[in-house]
């Protein structure tokens, strides 16, 4: 009986094709984050617009400005009975104050953030919230718009018992002393809104409930302005979009669209072999062998 020769059995060693299509039971699984907030930022652009161009069409073509403002007028006695409530007394008064709070903290907190280290960190949202203040109340709506637009009042259009005739949304009239378009006092409580823009990358849940609140603080004053006479639904829809899209501009502007980058664990850390380790076992089989 011939002695037969016995070859080693040489393990199978994958092609480098090969390794790229095998799967790694060991790789920690990674999904990609959205590194881009442009969906979100457009959509949040698109959706009010759409919103304020329907509100504002509607005005502008049926008596809806009339009809809302209507509820709260009568034709006896005092024509706006709910102007002289402690409760429009205290919104006229004081309703703006704390915005005007939330504005000096926010410029103290820049300022403060070039003396004291701690607050490096809030420099950039402070600034933020500073410039939307500054430039969408301070500047757009109580400085160009309302001084120059010449809307009256609702309690000053004949419709009510005033002297001027109603100039419907989107028309400049000819009143030097009307006021009535934007809203100064809803534009108060619309400032509140703006904190949400800070924490749409962290935490975007929590930045839609900052944007809740700080609408309900505005249409809260301004619901207070329609009972008074004071000023048109359209004037307070105004008003909030004024400060909103200030808010949503500057913040493009400043923080630009995409999320901070979150890169993947690398390949060679998690791969659970080498090519070249399974190579180097291949030689020292068949060295042992040839021995």
């Amino acid at each position: 009986m011939q002695n037969q020769e016995i070859k080693p059995v040489l393990p199978h060693v994958p092609s480098a094709a090969n390794l790229s299509t095998m799967p790694d039971t060991n790789q920690t699984q990674y999904s990609p984050q959205p590194n881009s907030l442009q969906p979100l930022l457009i959509g949040m652009a698109l959706v009010p617009l759409v919103l304020l161009a329907t509100l504002t069409l509607l005005c502008y073509w049926t008596p809806l400005d009339l009809a809302v403002t209507r509820q709260f007028f009568s034709t006896q006695g005092e024509r706006f009975p709910y102007t002289e409530t402690f409760l429009a007394n205290t919104i006229y008064d004081y309703g703006p104050i704390p915005a005007v709070v939330f504005g000096v903290g926010s410029v103290a907190a820049w300022i403060g953030s070039f003396l004291f280290t701690r607050l490096r960190s809030v420099r950039k949202g402070a600034l933020f919230c500073s410039l939307a203040i500054l430039i969408g109340p301070g500047i757009l709506i109580n400085t160009v718009l309302k001084p120059n637009w010449g809307r009256p009042r609702p309690c000053d259009t004949v419709v009510f018992g005033g002297q001027y005739e109603y100039i419907p949304p989107g028309t400049i009239g000819p009143y030097e002393m009307a006021k009535s378009f934007p809203s100064g006092h809803a534009s108060m409580g619309f400032v509140f809104l703006l904190p949400a823009f800070l924490l749409l990358r962290k935490n975007p849940k929590a930045a839609m409930c900052v944007f809740a609140v700080g609408f309900m603080c505005g249409a809260g004053v301004g619901a207070s302005r329609i009972a008074e006479g004071g000023h048109y639904l359209s004037d307070i829809a105004w008003s909030g979009a004024i400060v909103y899209f200030t808010g949503l501009t500057l913040y493009v502007g400043m923080y630009g669209w995409k999320q901070p980058d979150q890169s993947a664990p690398s390949t060679a850390e998690t791969l659970p072999f080498s090519l070249e380790s399974q190579t180097d076992n291949v030689e020292n089989v068949r060295k042992s062998s040839a021995a």
